[in-house]
């Protein structure tokens, strides 16, 4: 079977697509019962954390991952469980994605929105514009190759920063950002190499 795109890479039997940024062959996403049980079982989860402050105990240690510039961040993480491929954590958001590219996942995801809300876009900059008001306590579903970006009200980081949890399921795939001229590699997008060793993610040549 022909595929029409650039080989990147080899993983087995699957090869990587660099204008898509997909393995072909590769798992498939969220089954329907995993789309149905999740949420419950993560909405109950984030109740109780919630409850017992959770969110405070965690915020008091560095976060594992900070996204944007360290002296100006725009995301705070926090693994809360990282185990057989699926990753749970903490987001303390202080300000929005950048409008310069939406950004995908490197698997299927969900969030709640513990405090605050947000728009969550799915249009570029150059477009007509698409989104979606997200609300706090209600689970929304992400495919991992949505491209997407959060935007934030000024009036809600005017009452304090908005905090949500993500559940991240094993990756399937790799993760980039979506230019007007394509798609890019996060590795080709980001200045680390490593982001979890040096705890930052931070543009590189972006878009450029």
């Amino acid at each position: 079977m022909t595929h029409n795109c650039d080989v990147k890479g080899w993983n087995g039997s699957r090869f990587y697509c660099a204008q898509c940024g997909a393995w072909h062959h590769g798992e498939p996403g969220a089954s329907t019962s995993q789309r149905l049980w999740v949420p419950v079982v993560f909405w109950v989860f984030a109740l109780i954390f919630w409850l017992v402050h959770g969110d405070e105990r965690l915020r008091k240690k560095d976060p594992d991952l900070i996204i944007g510039p360290p002296s100006d961040p725009q995301t705070k993480r926090w693994h809360i469980l990282k185990r057989r491929g699926w990753q749970l954590a903490l987001h303390e958001w202080h300000r929005s994605d950048h409008d310069r590219a939406l950004h995908d996942h490197s698997a299927d995801n969900w969030s709640i929105i513990l405090d605050g809300w947000y728009d969550e876009v799915f249009s570029h900059r150059w477009e007509a514009m698409r989104m979606k008001l997200r609300r706090p306590w209600i689970p929304f579903y992400r495919r991992a190759d949505e491209p997407h970006r959060v935007v934030i009200e000024p009036r809600v980081l005017n009452r304090g920063r908005c905090y949500t949890l993500w559940l991240r399921m094993p990756p399937r795939r790799e993760w980039g950002f979506v230019c007007k001229h394509g798609w890019r590699h996060n590795a080709d997008y980001i200045a680390e190499r490593n982001y979890y060793d040096s705890k930052a993610s931070t543009v590189g040549k972006g878009c450029d």
